[in-house]
């Protein structure tokens, strides 16, 4: 089922990918059930599609929350390989890390939305920082020195859609302007499915910044789909301010627009888990308060030209 190796491989050099908006969007809702794998990611992050990688690409941020993990799961809910077991992740810590899913194939996939906007799995439901910046795109800052980026994870050639609507209202602010905008119950979580055909695997790689050798888990298709759960939570059960300031950390605010966007629910959003809650024992070790529900977090959709 899981073939973990600490072979190394030599990247082929990327190559610019051009491609047209259309080719991103599909109006065809994705079969879960017949999905490899569905991802789901929780915390906050910042998503966003890079042509000249060709892929989409997660930057999860540092400042008070704990390091990155992943659990994978089949279709029975076994935990079948975790981040917090030291006999599958070596490394011991994702601090640095780049996380590739379907690391054999090449693509930034497809959002699925469709008109009336009415689904609740429509990607348009998930926060747009560009949008609210009325641009198409943010310029990327990149983080090379890992100043403020923890973590990072590739997806490559999935549907991409939102598969968690809030349970609580949102509300946005914006400094310099008064007030705040109700959005509604908003996306937040997201989801990608990657289909495979019934004799490949799903290739999963995992190069830790400690480690030279890359992590490899290969998933068949046997007891899938799988479920590929990865997680940052809180370390701090006293803040009470937006984290959305993180992100501009790593984007570039449009010229002339110095507005610095907030984003909070008005209560506590519910824990949000799959298959159980994991590695219980491991997440104990941790010696530390992980809040079971956040006020202000959220993953916010980031169209770019470049990876941070």
């Amino acid at each position: 089922m899981n073939d973990v190796t600490g072979n190394k491989e030599t990247e082929a050099p990327e190559q610019p990918v051009e491609v047209e908006w259309a080719s991103r969007i599909t109006n065809t809702k994705p079969d879960h059930s017949k999905a490899r794998a569905c991802v789901f990611v929780d915390g906050l992050s910042i998503l966003g599609f890079n042509p000249t990688k060709d892929q989409a690409e997660f930057g999860f941020f540092k400042d008070m929350h704990y390091p990155v993990t992943m659990n994978i799961y089949d279709r029975d809910c076994k935990l079948v390989w975790s981040t917090e077991n030291p006999l599958d992740f070596t490394a011991e810590s994702t601090m640095g890390a780049v996380i590739t899913i379907n690391a054999s194939k090449k693509g930034m996939g497809q959002r699925y939305q469709k008109e009336p906007w009415t689904d609740v799995e429509d990607f348009r439901n998930l926060p747009s920082l560009p949008e609210w910046h009325d641009v198409s795109k943010l310029e990327v800052i990149p983080d090379t020195g890992n100043a403020f980026i923890s973590a990072r994870m590739n997806i490559r050639d999935a549907i991409f859609y939102t598969h968690k609507m809030s349970v609580n209202e949102a509300m946005k602010s914006a400094s310099g302007v008064s007030g705040q905008t109700s959005l509604g119950a908003i996306g937040r979580i997201p989801g990608a499915d990657i289909f495979c055909a019934p004799t490949e695997k799903l290739e999963i790689e995992i190069k830790p910044l400690t480690d030279e050798d890359s992590i490899k888990i290969s998933l068949d298709e046997n007891n899938s789909p799988y479920t590929i759960f990865v997680q940052v939570k809180i370390n701090d059960a006293g803040h009470h301010t937006s984290h959305l300031v993180h992100l501009y950390s790593v984007l570039k605010k449009p010229a002339g627009d110095n507005r610095i966007f907030s984003l909070k629910f008005n209560a506590p959003e519910p824990e949000f888990s799959v298959c159980g809650a994991g590695l219980t024992a491991a997440k104990q070790k941790r010696g530390a308060k992980i809040l079971a529900s956040a006020q202000y977090e959220c993953q916010v959709f980031v169209d770019s030209e470049g990876g941070w």
